[in-house]
């Protein structure tokens, strides 16, 4: 098994990890460090939400404040992917989707105005398949940020993800994506995006009390 400081280390180094917002009940492990994942049972949210670990394998699960993240074992430095599943709360009404889609776009934008991230893009649409309140995004960066990497080819950001609200309890909500890091230069040729998507596709909506 894999030293899990040194997996953390590497994940900071390669990814830019977000603020976060969820309890997850099912979880065994919390704090800042990884465990890899020893079964595909459901989380549950106290939210009313359910997603599984995405599929394949070399997946490492950790619980942080409000998020509850995948990180995947891959060769080499050069590309990293990892997941999160946040909760999240909006002021939106229950039929409100384009005001769903211009929160999203706020959040997104904002959080890709950090200093040293350049070329960046925006995709929103909705999506209805889950509920009438979920909104698709795809999004991507470029990051100079650092010495390091700007001694080298800047890191590509690749994030793509759902932002869904609970029917039954609107102004409640979880941000669920996977997000890749890579060289600019190098080509993504694994089937990793699959596997997040996988985790994308896991959401359920569960009943809420009351």
């Amino acid at each position: 098994m894999p030293d899990k400081n040194a997996l953390t280390m590497r994940a900071v180094a390669m990814l830019f990890l977000g603020a976060a917002f969820c309890l997850f009940s099912s979880c065994s492990h919390t704090g800042n460090r990884y465990y890899p994942v020893t079964d595909h049972k459901e989380r549950s949210s106290t939210l009313g939400f359910s997603i599984t670990p995405p599929a394949g394998s070399g997946w490492y699960e950790k619980l942080q404040a409000n998020t509850l993240y995948y990180l995947k074992k891959t060769p080499g430095d050069e590309y990293a992917i990892y997941t999160a599943a946040t909760e999240i709360s909006l002021q939106v009404s229950k039929a409100d989707g384009a005001a769903l889609v211009e929160e999203v776009r706020h959040d997104k934008e904002l959080a890709a105005r950090a200093e040293g991230y350049q070329n960046v893009s925006l995709r929103l649409a909705l999506e209805p398949w889950h509920s009438s309140l979920c909104v698709r995004y795809n999004q991507e960066y470029e990051n100079h940020g650092s010495e390091s990497v700007a001694a080298e080819a800047p890191v590509r950001i690749r994030k793509k993800g759902l932002v869904c609200m609970h029917p039954k309890t609107p102004r409640a909500g979880i941000d669920i994506c996977y997000v890749e890091s890579f060289r600019s230069a190098d080509p993504i040729a694994t089937g990793y995006g699959a596997e997040g998507e996988s985790f994308i596709g896991s959401l359920r909506f569960l009943p809420v009390d009351g």
